[in-house]
């Protein structure tokens, strides 16, 4: 009975090891995306807020730009006080402006 009570035991924490084991991989896993974002990319977050202040001049921006995903590419999330404009960290291109109002489709006068 005492072998099969140590066995039970050692079986228990090994079990418990892996849990453990396992789940720091998966947090590793889950956070490589953020530190293969830390590649160099022909526009620096100064650019982004130049880039997004010629779209708005008349915006402030707040804070300093974020890199993030966005629709498969890497832009800077630029936050003015107006809204948000997204820039292409590769070409430098505004891929998004909600600095104007909500991105929204044309409705049909009387429809």
């Amino acid at each position: 009975m005492r072998q099969r009570t140590t066995r039970t035991f050692l079986a228990m924490m090994i079990a418990i090891t892996l849990v453990f084991v396992s789940d720091g991989i998966s947090i590793l896993y889950a956070n490589f995306s953020s530190v293969v974002q830390l590649k160099e990319y022909p526009i620096s977050y100064k650019n982004a807020s130049s880039i997004a202040l010629s779209h708005e001049p008349d915006a402030r921006v707040l804070g300093q730009p974020v890199l993030v995903s966005y629709a498969g590419m890497m832009v800077y999330e630029v936050t003015l006080d107006t809204g948000r404009i997204y820039v292409d960290a590769e070409t430098g291109r505004v891929v998004a402006n909600t600095a104007r109002g909500p991105i929204s489709c044309e409705v049909s006068a009387g429809g």
